[in-house]
């Protein structure tokens, strides 16, 4: 064992405030890091609430202006609107959008009969439709349009059903207008977007039913762009000519769009996370 030593006193102190340096950095490092693990699963999930958000409305924009055999509903009146469904005809605004569209597979037909603005009552045509149903596919409570060529509509909702005729609800506002025979009807979907700035909502109702897509939403903005990709001001949807009647009076120009972007910006619950911002890009069935 000659020539075996231990260590000194000095090289024990050396070795220990060595090993305690980077002990406490180590700590350190992992206190930073515990301290960030709430900071980065806000900071996801905020960036998750986002893509939620802009999927859903993507969705929907890519569906507005969806129609029937006979063509896209753009061609004949707006697919999208600055306006809700209950402000008055010819506003606009920057922060509400409403599309509309008929889904793939929905309920559709034609009228047999004129249908008058007070009638209860709509007689489709029921060759055609799919077999073993009762109403050529339309059920009751559902939401549909009817309209004819000339770029009149108005929403039904359909209350019962017997063979080739929809008992129809009463109208929140009546029909302005009276639909030829061989004017469509189909199921369809009105669907409005807009920011409730008291609760910071982002909210989408359908009918009767309103339900919230994004909490936290600090902005929400809608531009319009024509065929050249020029923003259109919502003056220019405010001004005329107008067309149809009653509460689906529209601007002209609203035919115009092809399309349309949209800007959401959400913030963290806590404000310890910068705000999320998911922009949005989609061109409209206009004519196809």
């Amino acid at each position: 064992m000659t020539g075996n030593r231990g260590f000194t006193l000095l090289e024990l102190v050396i070795a220990m405030g060595v090993m305690l340096a980077m002990t406490g950095a180590l700590m350190t490092m992992l206190h930073h890091g515990l301290a960030r693990t709430p900071v980065l699963e806000e900071a996801a999930d905020l960036h998750q609430r986002a893509r939620v958000a802009a999927e859903r409305l993507a969705a929907d924009l890519r569906a507005a202006g969806s129609g029937t055999p006979s063509g896209p509903l753009s061609a004949r009146f707006p697919a999208a609107e600055p306006r809700g469904l209950a402000d008055v005809p010819g506003s606009a605004v920057p922060d509400v959008l409403t599309i509309r569209y008929v889904p793939a597979h929905a309920a559709r037909s034609r009228l047999v009969e004129p249908l008058e603005p007070g009638s209860g009552f709509a007689i489709i045509e029921t060759a055609g439709c799919p077999s073993q149903t009762t109403a050529c596919g339309f059920t009751a409570s559902a939401n549909a349009l009817v309209f004819d060529s000339s770029g009149q509509m108005d929403p039904l909702r359909v209350e019962a059903i017997g063979v080739g005729t929809l008992v129809l609800a009463a109208a929140v506002a009546p029909r302005a207008a009276t639909y030829p025979a061989g004017s469509e009807v189909a199921e369809a979907v009105e669907a409005t977007y807009a920011l409730d700035t008291e609760s910071r909502q982002l909210r989408r109702t359908e009918g009767n039913g309103t339900f919230t897509v994004a909490d936290n939403v600090e902005a929400l903005t809608f531009e319009w762009l024509d065929e050249r990709l020029a923003v259109m001001p919502l003056a220019s949807f405010q001004d005329g000519p107008f067309h149809a009647a009653g509460s689906r009076v529209f601007d002209v120009d609203l035919l115009r769009v092809r399309v349309i972007r949209a800007t959401i910006q959400l913030a963290s619950g806590s404000g310890r996370v910068p705000s999320a911002v998911a922009r949005i890009t989609v061109a409209l069935r206009n004519g196809g």
